[in-house]
């Protein structure tokens, strides 16, 4: 696999900086957020990021609420043009509702339920890895 940028946004600053460490110590290039999930795409109406690239390759959010916080977020992001792949942008969370979980994938975004392995991660970053060109 080759090395990752990706970002992490979790409230939870032990679940972040283990998130970190095992993912930089795998070769990924790691940038770590205990804020909430955001973007500038959001703001500005349109994509940031340069033609053709991404800001990064893969993105974890941490959330509590994930239909409630994270998903008008995502939302806006695509009809602003995020050049991030809706496969690319796992939503982790400890409370998912069936409903919540299906709603989620029906959407396009894959899902990390807590408490969770570390061969999950790593699934889930094999599989976008054959995306990043896309």
């Amino acid at each position: 696999m080759k090395s990752l940028r990706i970002k992490i946004y979790a409230k939870d600053l032990s679940l972040l900086r283990l998130l970190t460490i095992i993912l930089e110590r795998k070769g990924h290039q790691v940038q770590g957020y205990t804020d909430n999930y955001c973007c500038p795409s959001c703001s500005l109406k349109k994509c940031p990021c340069p033609p053709g690239t991404a800001c990064a390759d893969a993105v974890i959010i941490n959330t509590r609420e994930p239909l409630l916080e994270t998903l008008p977020i995502l939302k806006a992001q695509n009809e602003n043009g995020c050049k991030i792949a809706k496969q690319r942008k796992a939503i982790m969370s400890c409370i998912f509702t069936d409903e919540q979980r299906q709603a989620i994938q029906i959407l396009g975004y894959p899902v990390i339920k807590k408490p969770f392995s570390l061969s999950t991660i790593a699934k889930w970053l094999e599989t976008a890895e054959p995306h990043l060109n896309n």
